[in-house]
Order: C-alpha cells, then sequence, then structure tokens
C-alpha cells in the first residue's frame, strides 16, 4: 500500500518497506516526515494524534521556508526515480 501512495503522490520517500512498517508499530518512529504520513495512511491514523504520542506537534516545526538546495534535491530525486514524469 505504500507504493501506492508513493506512486499517487508520485515522490518515492513516501515509499515505506513492509519491516520498516512493522519496526514503527514497536519503539522505533520514523526519522522522515514522508515515512510518517505514509504509516498514518497505511494504518487509518489521524497524524496529529501520532505527533502529540511521539512528544511532538506542528507548532515546535520550523517556520523558515525550506531551501533551495533542498527543494532540487528533491525534485532530482522524483526525475530520478521516473516518478516525477507525467
Amino acid at each position: 500500500m505504500s507504493r501506492e501512495v508513493a506512486n499517487l503522490l508520485a515522490d518515492l520517500r513516501y515509499f515505506t518497506a513492509p519491516g520498516s512498517l512493522s519496526d514503527y508499530e514497536g519503539a522505533i518512529p520514523p526519522r522522515h516526515i514522508h515515512k510518517l504520513i505514509t504509516f498514518c495512511v497505511v494504518y487509518a491514523l489521524d497524524l496529529h494524534t501520532i505527533l502529540q504520542n511521539l512528544a511532538m506537534t506542528p507548532e515546535d516545526a520550523g517556520q523558515e521556508p525550506i531551501p533551495q538546495v533542498l527543494n532540487r534535491r528533491a525534485a532530482a530525486c522524483r526525475a530520478w526515480s521516473g516518478l516525477g514524469a507525467g
């Protein structure tokens, strides 16, 4: 199912291997927001509730824009994976 999420969003970062999903069920939270979002979609969980359980809130996140170098990197990853096309 996470492959479908990645395909729908045209971003391979949302793909999460079944073994990783299993790890997230235990005591190992995802390190990347893309994986956390996929985890919530696959298990039909509320993202806000999960963030609260991890002692994280959106309000704690930075308010600065994403640096251009990271935006270019994300676009390059999508183009390289073939997901960015059409």
